[in-house]
């Protein structure tokens, strides 16, 4: 019953585990996006004094 009881948690573990690398990827878009802008905005202010 034990063995049967860590075994779900396991799981249960590995699927938290792989919701977070999704969530951890979807950030690192999310910065990617944000840090383009931010390169394109400097960019405008250099040509743009």
């Amino acid at each position: 019953m034990e063995n049967e009881r860590l075994q779900q948690e396991n799981e249960s573990l590995k699927n938290q585990i792989v919701e977070l690398q999704k969530q951890i990827v979807n950030l690192q878009t999310i910065i990617m996006e944000h840090v383009k802008v931010m390169v394109d905005t400097l960019k405008v202010i250099q040509t743009n004094p």
